[in-house]
Formats: C-alpha cells, structure tokens, sequence
C-alpha cells in the first residue's frame, strides 16, 4: 500500500470543476492507498459529497500569503536564481511574460517548501508515497524542483490540452517546462497528441511520457437503441462554457444554419454550460427560425446531462473548440450511443472519426459544415451505425474504470523502481 498527495487547482472543493474527471480516478487510487491527502490551492465553492481522503487547506494560506507579504513575494527571488536564466531564454521581453515567469516561480517554490516541511511532519516519509500534481503547470515544476532535493520520492503530473500547449496561454508561455519535464518521473498525457507534442517539443523524455486516456464510467446504459426517436425532431446537444475558446457562438450560428437548411425538420438545441459570452449567446439565439428551439441550461451537475443523455434520444453531440486535450464531454456523449460532430483539434480526432461522428478542419466554413451534417443524417441507416460505433468505441478506449486502475497500476510500479 502507498500514499497520495494529490495537488489540484480545487478539489474537493468544486469551484475548478474537476469533479468530473478526478473522482473515477479516485475510485482506483482509494483500492491501493493507505491514506490519500488533497492539497487544493484554491478553497471555492462547495465541497464534493465523496470523502476519499483528508484535505488539507494550508497550502492554499501559504500561496494567498505569498502574494500579500512584500518580504516573502520578493525574498525569494534573492534565495535562488533559476528565475534569470528563464527570462533570458525569452525569445520577447514583455511585461506579461516576465511577470508569468517570476509567478510561477514564486508559487512553485513555495510549493515545494511547503510539501518539504509536509514531509517532515508527517508519518508519509517514511512510507512509499506518490506526490501527484493533476495539471502540469506551476504545481509540476515544484514537484521537479522536490524531486531535485529528494530523489526518491515518486512526482507525476497529468497532462490535459491548455496546460500542454502554449497557444492557449496568454502570453503564450509555460515557464520551466524544460526542466519540469526532465524532472518528473512521469507524465501521463490525456491524449496521443498532447503525448506526441511533449515528446518533440522535449526529446530525451520518451520514457517519462505516455498517454493515460482519463474515459467516463457508465454502467447503468446498456444500449441507446432502446430510446425511441421522434422522426419529426432533429436533437442536438453540447456542453461545455461558454466563453472564446469552446466557441458556443459559433454552434449557434451552424444550428441556425441547419435549421434554415432543413426546414421541415423540427430542431431542438440543447447546450449546457455557463460562461462569460452567455449574453452573447442569448443575444444571438433571439430572432431565430421557427422550427429551431434553443434551451440554454446554464451550469448543471454532471448528474444531470447525463440523464438526459440517458432519457432522451439525441441526434449528435457538438463541439467546436479551437483547442482541446482530449473532450470528456465527447466521451460521456458517446457512452450513450451519441455520435459527435467536433473540430479536429488536439486529440479529438483519438475519438472522433467517420466510424463515430464527423470530424471537422478548424477552419472550414459553417456553410460547409453544415451540409456535411445534412448528408450524413439523411441516410438513417448509416447515422444509426455511428451510434452503435460510438457506444462501442468507448466501451474499447474510453471506460472509466479499465484506464484508471491501469493507470494506478502503472504509478505503483514506478514507486516500486524508485
């Protein structure tokens, strides 16, 4: 048996949203741990009704001082020098650059004080343990620099999509990549893409980096044939925020779109999420053909879309983002039958193909997706067949359940080797 210390940005606290994704894993890890400790750095919003371990708010008191002491923000750029060569590598000298460079520095070794200190009180040093940051981001890099002070202890990160590519970021930047990849003792990806950019954007890391699909449980769905579907009504639903990058607006524009290329058809959008473009959205959706209806959910539990999924027949999932990991949202769509139309960006093209939806350029035009749409359902018999392929395709690669226990598996062995 081993320990966790597991490093998110909320959880058990729920204002970061990774309910959704940690607590499948969570299920695993609690089968092979003595004890798990969840070290959030941000105490928002309510708190998960599971308990799988202790947290501990402290780390959380320790950044929020960094940031309001003087003496403590700008001392420790007089302890240690790393700060410098990063900024000289800048390929740009700008303030925003420089600025995310000397903050991520900053919390990363308070960071890795902070579990220093951790280790010493308590009974974990001298019990095999596993210190695990759920993004690879500052967190990462202060398990690399931990790892530096104490080789044996076992440090691992995930990988998603926005903190893997730098074109999410603004400015566009994750500082001591370099030297928190080479330090880590493993990196699970969530996608082949994200695994494969790692790998050529860090060579030498081959063997640290590998691709751990994160997958959705399903157990009480057995076969999305069973839903009737009403011939006269087209539904179509997506979930995700509302905000730049998952371009909502956009869908609202194809769904308007497909509802004036197929008028006779009754078109129900359903799109559940929140987001700081929803007025927007609202705004644009006012005015819209007759036989479209829009429902925006706004934010609701996990819980929710899938009963719906589970009690309504959807015609096909949409998502249109410019960038993605690998979308959870898809695989839950799937694991009820529901084929996907999405962009292919990051690794969706990993879940998305002609076997299981319609996978899109980024920038084709929303006239053309549309009609591509209108040809693939008109033949119901092959739109039927993406149904059952996309249950299965979950089924195979996506469960829940089977890719966290082999991911468990595989940390365990790499404590064994440390």
């Amino acid at each position: 048996m081993i320990n966790l210390v597991l490093i998110t940005e909320s959880y058990p606290f729920l204002c970061a949203q990774e309910q959704t994704f940690l607590e499948p894993e969570l299920e695993e890890w609690s089968k092979v741990c003595d004890r798990i400790y969840f070290l959030p750095r941000y105490l928002e919003g309510g708190t998960s009704n599971k308990i799988f371990g202790q947290t501990d708010k402290t780390l959380s008191k320790s950044l929020e001082h960094l940031w309001r002491s003087p003496k403590e923000k700008y001392g420790l750029l007089l302890k240690h020098f790393d700060w410098i060569e990063q900024l000289a590598s800048l390929r740009v000298w700008k303030l925003k650059e420089i600025s995310k460079v000397l903050s991520w520095y900053r919390s990363a070794n308070v960071l890795c004080r902070f579990l220093e200190s951790w280790l010493t009180d308590k009974v974990i040093n001298r019990e095999p343990t596993v210190f695990y940051s759920y993004w690879l981001n500052d967190a990462a890099y202060a398990l690399a620099l931990l790892k530096r002070k104490y080789p044996k202890v076992t440090v691992i990160s995930r990988a998603h999509g926005s903190d893997i590519y730098e074109k999410t970021q603004d400015p566009p930047l994750f500082p001591f990549r370099s030297k928190t990849v080479s330090n880590l003792d493993g990196i699970a990806t969530a996608s082949l893409h994200g695994a494969n950019y790692l790998r050529a954007n860090y060579p030498g890391n081959d063997h640290t980096i590998w691709t751990s699909y994160l997958g959705v449980n399903n157990k009480t769905f057995e076969d999305g044939s069973l839903i009737k579907k009403d011939s006269q009504m087209l539904q179509v639903v997506s979930c995700s925020a509302i905000c730049e990058n998952k371009q909502v607006l956009r869908i609202a524009n194809i769904m308007i779109e497909l509802a004036k290329a197929l008028p006779e058809n009754t078109i129900v959008w359903t799109h559940f999420g929140n987001g700081p473009q929803m007025k927007k959205l609202q705004k644009l959706v006012d005015g819209i053909p007759s036989n479209l209806t829009v429902d925006l959910k706004g934010y609701q539990e996990n819980s929710t879309v899938l009963d719906f999924y589970r009690h309504q027949y959807v015609d096909f999932f949409i998502n249109m983002s410019l960038s993605e990991g690998l979308p959870v949202s898809i695989m839950e769509a799937m694991s009820f039958g529901i084929p996907a139309v999405a962009s292919d960006v990051g690794g969706t093209s990993e879940i998305v193909d002609a076997n299981t939806g319609l996978l899109v350029l980024h920038d084709e035009s929303d006239e053309k997706i549309v009609n591509n749409i209108v040809k693939e359902i008109a033949d119901a018999q092959h739109w039927c067949s993406k149904r059952k392929n996309s249950r299965l395709k979950w089924c195979n690669i996506f469960n829940a359940s089977v890719n966290h226990a082999r991911f468990v598996e595989r940390i365990v062995e790499i404590t064994k080797q440390s």
